[in-house]
């Protein structure tokens, strides 16, 4: 039976204790000498927004005292920078972007979504023991994103853009088929909740999540802020796929769950005067997706101004009425309308793909050259 603790993070609370009592079998195997690869959530420097410094020092003093070498990594060259903040942890670890390091290229046995061979860097199947330390998050396309979905930022950025495009919520367990985590340190210490990618806030929470299973770790995730697991596609697609339990019943959790649980923040954005949606056939990520977006658009949009956000296969006679610069198309079950608007791919598309639309809509251009290429335009921008 898998195991999963939840702690207060509060003065005096030691990672290591917890570790040694409750998950020495995480640790049999180690040897001195051996490379242990933690995978941390650092995609912005914002304090509060990454995976806590504190927590990460922690856990890789406890790996160092065990005469194994801890090597903290994430795929922006950011994470060092951010590392640098914490006064003992560049001492107790290794900190290297995913960017620098070579990868390999490689077919994920038994996937679904990315059939097609991909590369990844080499530390993640090599290394002797993974450890995930996702930052928690609420998410508009998957509702939620701890453990399992912490591995998407395990590839080179060129690469990045399959995992949408193929669908997230099976690309995310095909990841986690590479090098299921040994060990997953949590820190829903401060949380990032809302209309996430698109918008979020942080929120202190105060807790650490401690599993031997990333399946274990992401359902006990749910259950603690208030989220019916059944909804949460990649859970049961992880599931099914034998990567971890099916249920919380069968999860031995430690702690006082009951007394721990809140209600983590989902904003549901509000319907917009100047915004029509036409989105009731699309799948439930690209209509969260599309939802969520709105957010994003509306400030961009002049006085007066009228926009489309469209998702599913029937959407054709909503589209003729508006021209193809007010027409946003969301999502691979749209294909077929791809040159009526603005086209977004993705299974849902990218929070920056939405940044990008709202470039154009500000400047009737697009003023940001990263953002070319995030969309399929109708006309020249």
């Amino acid at each position: 039976m898998s195991v999963a603790a939840v702690d207060r993070f509060e003065p005096g609370f030691s990672l290591a204790e917890r570790l040694e009592r409750d998950f020495g079998h995480v640790f049999a195997g180690l040897r001195p000498g051996d490379e242990v690869a933690i995978k941390a959530n650092m995609f912005v420097t914002t304090p509060g927004y990454h995976t806590d410094l504190e927590l990460l020092s922690q856990l890789a003093g406890y790996i160092k005292e065990l005469g194994a070498r801890p090597v903290i990594v994430e795929r922006l060259d950011v994470l060092e920078e951010v590392c640098a903040r914490h006064p003992t942890l560049p001492d107790v670890a290794t900190v290297r972007s995913l960017e620098h390091v070579p990868t390999r290229v490689i077919a994920i046995e038994g996937a679904t979504a990315l059939r097609q061979d991909i590369a990844v860097p080499v530390i993640v199947p090599d290394c002797d023991l993974f450890v995930s330390a996702p930052q928690f998050r609420t998410h508009a396309g998957v509702l939620m994103s701890n453990a399992m979905k912490n591995l998407v930022g395990i590839l080179p950025g060129y690469t990045t853009r399959q995992v949408h495009h193929v669908g997230l919520s099976e690309a995310i367990v095909d990841l986690n088929r590479i090098r299921p985590p040994d060990l997953i340190v949590a820190d829903l210490i401060n949380t990032i909740e809302g209309n996430y990618p698109i918008s979020g806030a942080a929120y202190r929470r105060g807790l650490v999540l401690t599993a031997d299973n990333v399946v274990a770790a992401d359902r006990v995730a749910a259950d603690l802020a208030g989220f019916d697991a059944d909804q949460i596609e990649y859970l049961g697609l992880a599931s099914a796929a034998g990567l971890g339990p099916a249920s919380l019943g069968a999860v031995r959790v430690l702690g006082d769950l009951a007394g721990l649980r809140f209600q983590a923040v989902t904003d549901v954005p509000r319907p917009s005067r100047a915004i029509e949606l036409a989105v009731d056939q699309a799948c439930d990520e690209c209509q969260r997706f599309a939802r969520s977006a709105q957010e994003m658009f509306e400030p961009h949009l002049a006085s007066g101004d009228r926009l489309l956000v469209a998702a599913g296969p029937d959407i054709g006679p909503k589209l003729e009425e508006y021209p193809a610069r007010r027409a946003v198309i969301v999502g691979n079950c749209s294909y077929v309308h791809r040159r009526r608007g603005i086209y977004l791919e993705g299974c849902p598309p990218r929070a920056l793909q939405a940044r990008a639309v709202a470039d154009f809509l500000e400047h009737d251009r697009i003023s940001v050259p990263l953002h070319r290429n995030q969309c399929r335009w109708p006309v020249p921008v």
